[in-house]
């Protein structure tokens, strides 16, 4: 019997038994019958396994940007769109300018909101008050689903412990660049909560962690799967360009005729992951990736040769 939650549109709550309690588990049996033989991704796999990056609406997010912010009005038309394929969530935080504001006057459709959260040094009621601030800027009419600590490695037992207490409220998690950051993580808020994490062809230092059967409950989110848009060969403003890990991917996209995007969607497939959050700067960026989610299906690339040495050019923190 299949599950309820499989159906073309994503519904309010996102949650598979429409429940508020706990979100959807990875289901990967449709996805591996539909690489197994050959079929397009459905909507429900879309359904399941995209969230819409924010970034791009309240900053020049992305090395590849063409300095153009922006307007309110693109980035609706960019959620109408996601919500046409199936997709009701998204990925934002407070440092994304005015991504927030965005969202909270988005009517199109109810949202799953996931944000992030830096708690150092806050005491419990700081922590209140900011999540409660957060509530408020998204508004109402959509739902602060997620919440992911973005300095976790940097809290000491007493904030770690602290953080247990608003478990029963948000889907509480983590948001890494560490593999060592998981043990903090499962000591302190459990194994099944909310994990985002850096993973692309050029990086792929999350392969094996992800992969790992004592991982498997956690509910992993890649990010970063255009890095920023370092894995497109073809932009001008990319100044990666002529890097030789960049090079060497530009070479299997001629040799199989796949453009980046191409190459990041079969990649991001194949990742053992609950979601995975892809940002558009244009209205020609969203509807690319959309043809292409539904369309590709999985080529089989052994994309372990193109992981890229130089950590120079993958951590944005390095940048």
């Amino acid at each position: 019997m299949r599950n309820k939650c499989i159906t073309k549109r994503a519904s309010a709550t996102g949650y598979q038994d429409g429940t508020t309690k706990r979100p959807y588990k990875r289901h990967k049996l449709s996805v591996i019958k539909n690489q197994q033989e050959g079929y397009a991704a459905s909507h429900y796999d879309i359904c399941m396994r995209i969230q819409v990056g924010t970034a791009q609406f309240g900053n020049l997010y992305g090395i590849t940007n063409e300095n153009i912010k922006l307007s309110p009005k693109l980035c609706w038309q960019m959620l109408d769109l996601a919500l046409e394929n199936g997709v009701n969530e998204v990925d934002t935080a407070p440092t994304y300018g005015n991504a927030m504001d965005i969202l909270a006057k988005y009517r199109g459709g109810r949202l799953n909101v996931t944000s992030k959260l830096k708690v150092k040094g806050l005491s419990t009621r700081n922590i209140v008050d900011s999540l409660k601030k957060q509530e408020n800027k998204i508004g109402k009419f959509h739902i602060l689903r997620r919440v992911l600590i973005h300095d976790f490695s940097s809290l000491n037992s007493e904030e770690l412990r602290m953080l247990q207490r608003f478990k029963e409220t948000y889907d509480i998690g983590a948001s890494i660049y560490e593999s060592k950051e998981l043990a903090l993580v499962k000591k302190y808020i459990g194994k099944d909560v909310p994990i985002q994490l850096p993973i692309n062809i050029l990086n792929q230092t999350f392969a094996k962690t992800i992969k790992n059967p004592d991982n498997q409950l956690f509910d992993f989110t890649a990010r970063s799967l255009m890095l920023q848009g370092i894995l497109d060969w073809e932009s001008k403003k990319n100044p990666f360009k002529n890097h030789p890990s960049v090079i060497k991917l530009k070479r299997l996209g001629k040799l199989m005729g796949l453009k980046p995007i191409e190459l990041a969607v079969n990649f991001a497939k194949q990742l053992n992951v609950n979601s995975c959050v892809f940002g558009f700067a244009t209205i020609k960026q969203i509807n690319d990736f959309f043809y292409y989610w539904n369309s590709t299906t999985n080529l089989e690339i052994d994309f372990s040769e193109f992981n890229s040495p130089d950590k120079n050019l993958y951590d944005v923190r390095r940048w």
